[in-house]
């Protein structure tokens, strides 16, 4: 708690689920949080709202984290607004059901822009800042998926394993310089992704059905969730 107390943080996809529920549990330790999403500015706003009532500093960004370009001015801007950065929570993702035979390439291309390069984008471009400090942290978002694949789920799967592989070197390589990486392996937690996945197949309605069904019965919530990856 006192290592968090007056520490800057920046999460993306914090507009709901996982990376909103984090926000809020930054914020309860002590922590001013800035606040990236793609387009849900109305969950941007619930989630920053959680944040004033704790009493702690927060500002909204609109940023694709998948798209070099929109990234590349955030760091300075986040920093302007709150005087440093101390940690970044990559959370944003998306997923993709489908057998490999009936996903598109674009979709593809898709799920790896946002769920890997958007890791890497946020990672590479937000540590300079991060340097600046005497201790930092890199907290990265990945799924049980990325220990173990699951049929239907190729794209995700791969995105998910490529985190935990950049993760583990970065962790080497940033470790001299006090800043901690961590890698997360959710498995079922209650979130939007399942209903916003984009799903192929003949069978794509009921895939996406069942999956659904079985999250609302089993899993875990993002609240539940945040305190891990906070702790």
């Amino acid at each position: 708690m006192e290592k968090l107390t007056g520490k800057v943080a920046v999460v993306t996809g914090a507009a709901t689920g996982i990376g909103s529920a984090t926000a809020a549990e930054l914020a309860k330790r002590g922590c001013d949080v800035a606040l990236i999403t793609r387009k849900n500015r109305a969950g941007l706003e619930n989630t920053a709202q959680k944040i004033r009532e704790m009493g702690r500093k927060t500002s909204l960004h609109i940023a694709d984290v998948g798209d070099r370009e929109a990234m590349e001015g955030l760091p300075d801007i986040i920093e302007k607004e709150h005087g440093k950065i101390d940690i970044l929570v990559n959370n944003a993702g998306v997923n993709l059901m489908g057998e490999l035979e009936d996903v598109s390439l674009e979709d593809l291309d898709w799920i790896m822009n946002i769920n890997f390069w958007g890791v890497v984008h946020g990672s590479k471009l937000f540590l300079p800042a991060i340097k600046r400090q005497s201790w930092g942290h890199i907290c990265n978002i990945a799924s049980l998926q990325g220990l173990l694949a699951l049929t239907s789920h190729t794209g995700y799967s791969a995105t998910k394993f490529a985190i935990r592989g950049f993760s583990e070197a970065l962790r080497g390589e940033l470790s001299p310089l006090n800043i901690g990486v961590s890698v997360v392996y959710p498995g079922l937690i209650k979130t939007d992704v399942v209903n916003a996945a984009r799903v192929r197949g003949d069978d794509a309605a009921a895939l996406q059905k069942n999956l659904g069904t079985f999250v609302d019965k089993y899993a875990m919530d993002s609240e539940s969730c945040a305190r891990r990856v906070v702790n």
